[in-house]
């Protein structure tokens, strides 16, 4: 018969730069303090030897240990007794131990490893490692605040003369890795040592609670990843935005337009108290799982029943609402992106003082356009992040609140990317207007610009066929078709301020009276009595017509006979007109009332009687 017992296994060891500080709290008795265990023998956890922590942790020095993790497997024979019959257990402890250099026998502190919360700060190269001991009468996972805080870095090699002539003895199970700082070791390397443990304690903690470790790591990423992105907020608010704010308030950028915060960095300031706040509610949810060894103080008949890990979905549900701030910066990124790089392109001071700025050692060498996409990137990042999640939670209790967030954040971006594509019809619009010397019959509620190519071309006349070749460029509406002639140059005329339109509206026709058709070399076609030499591309005009005709005729039928409803994009609309009068006042061009009606069936130019004509007659 065989009986049951403890093993205890060596996970990890390393010999490192410790320092142990407690931090300050309001209540000073604490009788939940990590246990400090006599070892004996192959030094496993001895029952009946609790020490209080000393005084002195409170002091933070630094000082070189030999730090293991240990972690305890209950083994009981399954089958009945005498049999041959595998093995069956799990984790039932897990501990933090740190043995001085003086002493290779007796640890000075041991943590239960389920009451910590690791965290590896890159900037100082070191392993955070906060013990969150609870107060009498409060239940896991409660406080916020850690009791103990242990820095773990890489240990600092002693002089030659000050080297011990005994190294310390290798442990059978586990090889001692030994880090150095010496600079023959990369900063890579000794922050890959650190993530490394700080992986194996989130591993061995998920394996203490009976949970899937890819599962907790899953959490841990989106956590990270958010404080670093929190972190690039507060990067853009303090490296770039304050300090523009304050150089255009005391004079050192005379020239910086008063607006011009506002519109290059839109509500970043408000998406940094909104994701501040999100990352402490996560950062209290993963701090706040607790998973008690069976040497720990606290009884596990107080732990509570569901477990801080799994309120991730409930977070984001909460803060679902304020994602929807995110549409505003996305709305103009592209606009307030060119508009950004035409004022450093002009003004030469802003230029050097963002550079200036780029310098600091807060931007970590990343440049202002970097940190500027980053929202954007976060955004469509979160609904990844909750898949993952989801797909790794093993069908816990939290799978239909991880479901119902990642639905909400799918809608979000959904939204953000119809308004984006929107604001960008519309500025296509406004520019197209532009182009043609701000005539506003291109204008219309609801339009949007399908496809657009220069082609060659030649119009058919009377009976006799006259074609002279021209080019222009051909614009397929989701309404209509127009045919744009240059007037200057086929790409513009280059100068800024220049008020000579670079086309004129030749024709403009509704989709409803247009009939198209292929010619025989299958490079070409004729619409309007005019002849496109579209070439290879003649397929793709074709399909276009296509699938806009059948997108009008499905839109004029859901509103009852009009091309668009009344209310249909009337947001898009206004901000298209807003952008073509900004550029009508750029350009000196005196504002026009005019604008057409949906119920107009052909515009043309003066002196085009026979084009007319021949659209009416199609």
């Amino acid at each position: 018969m065989t009986a049951a017992g403890v093993l205890q296994r060596l996970v990890r060891a390393a010999v490192l730069s410790v320092a142990v500080q407690k931090t300050p709290s309001d209540a000073e008795t604490v009788t939940a303090s990590p246990t400090r265990v006599v070892p004996a023998g192959s030094r496993p956890p001895v029952a009946g030897t609790n020490l209080s922590m000393p005084e002195e942790s409170s002091s933070r020095t630094w000082q070189n240990m030999r730090v293991e993790l240990v972690t305890c497997h209950l083994e009981v024979p399954e089958g009945p007794p005498g049999g041959e019959s595998p093995w069956v257990g799990g984790t039932v402890g897990a501990y933090l131990l740190l043995y001085p250099a003086a002493s290779l026998w007796l640890p000075a502190y041991v943590f239960d490893v389920g009451i910590c919360s690791p965290a590896v700060d890159e900037a100082s190269a070191t392993l955070e490692v906060g013990v969150f001991c609870e107060l009498p009468g409060t239940l896991g996972g409660n406080s916020d605040a850690p009791t103990y805080v242990v820095r773990l870095r890489a240990a600092t090699a002693p002089a030659p003369s000050e080297r011990p002539r005994q190294h310390l003895p290798a442990h059978p199970v586990a090889a001692v890795a030994t880090l150095s700082s010496s600079p023959s070791l990369p900063q890579a390397r000794t922050l890959q040592a650190l993530f490394d443990w700080e992986k194996q304690l989130y591993t061995t903690k998920a394996a203490l609670s009976g949970l899937s470790a890819r599962y907790v790591l899953a959490v841990r990423e989106l956590v990270d990843t958010e404080a670093a992105y929190v972190r690039d907020l507060h990067t853009m608010v303090r490296a770039f935005i304050q300090p523009l704010r304050d150089a255009a308030k005391v004079g050192i950028l005379p020239h910086l337009p008063s607006q011009f915060i506002a519109d290059t960095f839109s509500n970043t300031e408000v998406l940094l108290q909104i994701n501040a706040s999100l990352l402490q509610e996560l950062r209290r949810r993963l701090q706040g799982w607790r998973a008690y060894s069976w040497r720990s103080t606290e009884p596990a008949a107080r732990m509570p029943p569901v477990l801080a890990l799994d309120d991730i979905g409930r977070v984001f549900q909460s803060k679902a609402f304020l994602f929807h701030l995110y549409s505003e910066y996305c709305l103009n990124f592209v606009e307030r992106s060119e508009y950004l790089e035409r004022c450093l392109r002009e003004d030469a001071a802003l230029r050097d003082f963002v550079a200036r700025c780029e310098a600091s050692d807060m931007c970590r060498g990343e440049r202002l356009g970097s940190f500027f996409i980053k929202p954007v990137q976060r955004l469509t990042r979160y609904g990844l992040l909750l898949k993952q999640i989801m797909v790794e939670c093993g069908g816990r209790a939290c799978y239909p609140t991880l479901c119902e967030a990642e639905r909400r954040l799918c809608e979000i971006v959904e939204l953000a990317n119809r308004r984006q594509e929107a604001a960008e019809q519309s500025r296509a619009l406004a520019d197209l207007a532009a182009a043609c010397g701000f005539d506003a019959r291109i204008l219309r509620n609801g339009r949007r610009v399908v496809r657009a190519e220069h082609l060659e071309y030649a119009e058919e006349a009377g009976g006799a066929k006259a074609r002279q070749s021209r080019r222009g460029q051909l614009v397929l509406f989701n309404d209509a078709l127009a045919l744009l002639r240059p007037t200057s140059s086929i790409h513009g005329n280059g100068a800024a301020g220049d008020k000579a339109p670079s086309y004129a509206v030749a024709w403009l026709a509704p989709l409803s009276r247009l009939h198209v058709q292929e010619l025989r070399n299958r490079r070409s076609f004729r619409v309007c009595r005019c002849l496109f030499l579209s070439g290879e591309s003649t397929k793709a005009w074709l399909d276009a017509f296509e699938a806009a005709a059948e997108r009008y005729q499905d839109m004029r039928v859901e509103n009852g006979g009009q091309a668009s409803p009344a209310t249909h994009n009337a947001l898009e609309f206004e901000e298209a007109r807003a952008g073509l009068r900004r550029r009508r006042a750029l350009h000196g061009v005196e504002s026009s009332s005019e604008w057409g009606t949906d119920d107009e069936t052909l515009e043309t130019t003066t002196g085009s009687s026979e084009l007319s004509d021949a659209v009416a007659g199609v």
